[in-house]
């Protein structure tokens, strides 16, 4: 796959911060290496879907 697309300490904080907020019982204090592949995986789907999607000649400006 190559270098990950997505910032792995900011993903990784993210997901802590985001376990501690939703599941207050549950302190979660590691993020795995699988569970980062796996968002980085879904993230370049969505913009390969994205690019197969967009519309042609709208400029040069990639727009959602």
């Amino acid at each position: 796959m190559g270098q990950m697309l997505i910032n792995q300490s900011a993903v990784r904080q993210f997901v802590l911060d985001a376990t501690r907020t939703m599941r207050p019982g549950w302190d979660c204090t590691q993020v795995s290496r699988e569970a980062l592949m796996q968002i980085d995986g879904r993230l370049r789907r969505a913009v390969r879907q994205m690019v197969q999607t967009h519309p042609s000649g709208c400029g040069k400006t990639f727009r959602p």
